[in-house]
């Protein structure tokens, strides 16, 4: 079941557990019947739990790395990039990812779209699916904030004031 999962979620768009579970096991199937596996998963670093306010109807998300690399990663995900020192490798592991998002946010005024986290990170080619799990991540640790427009377009991100 985990690889039916794994192939099922998307690295950007969030899935309820209801429908993960009616897509795999079909209309009759239950949140409970892939909760243990979902939450195997998260604690393997493969998915990404996106709770709403109040706990209720989780959502999912595949994340982009596995482990401390990122072998799920596609040419169109991040263009070929300068050999330059200064250019991160996009083999990052989730921790370093994670400090390298809390420095840029800590560096900026102003809260910072994803895309450009994305190719502050990773270079120009860059696109959010790169670090959109994380930053999800961070801010279900209750380490950032998304602000959105009033119609939940155009994403951006800030540090909460006690990080």
């Amino acid at each position: 079941m985990e690889a039916q999962i794994l192939s099922l979620l998307s690295t950007d768009v969030p899935m309820k557990t209801l429908d993960i579970a009616q897509q795999i096991l079909g209309k009759m199937a239950k949140a409970k019947d892939v909760n243990p596996t979902l939450y195997k998963l998260q604690r393997e670093g493969k998915v990404t739990k996106i709770a709403e306010e109040g706990g209720k109807n989780p959502r999912w998300v595949r994340n982009v790395f596995s482990g401390e690399s990122f072998p799920n990663r596609r040419k169109s995900d991040l263009e070929e990039t300068s050999s330059s020192s200064d250019m991160p490798s996009p083999d990052l592991s989730e921790d370093d990812l994670k400090q390298k998002i809390l420095e840029i946010l800590r560096r900026e005024s102003e809260p910072v779209p994803t895309q450009r986290i994305a190719q502050m990170i990773f270079g120009k080619g860059a696109t959010r699916k790169l670090v959109n799990p994380t930053l999800y991540s961070l801010k279900n640790q209750g380490m950032i904030k998304k602000f959105c427009d009033e119609d939940g377009t155009r994403p951006r991100w800030t540090l909460l004031e006690d990080v």
